[in-house]
């Protein structure tokens, strides 16, 4: 009910201010708030491998093609 996800690489097509404001202050609240820090990483880290992961297999020929 919440509404969707915003579409993969959204970020880049962002003004660069907001970037370089958010980027710090994700940082800030992951050094402030560890526990948050630590999960926010894994969850950083897992969204990037599964992304690099997507755009490998859509650089693929179909199999059989």
């Amino acid at each position: 009910p919440v509404g969707r996800a915003p579409a993969r690489g959204a970020w880049r097509q962002l003004p660069w201010p907001a970037p370089a404001v958010a980027v710090p202050l994700i940082v800030a609240i992951g050094w402030a708030f560890p526990l948050l820090g630590w999960s926010l990483l894994a969850f950083l880290v897992l969204d990037a491998l599964l992304g690099l992961l997507h755009r490998r297999r859509e650089g693929r020929p179909a199999a059989g093609s």
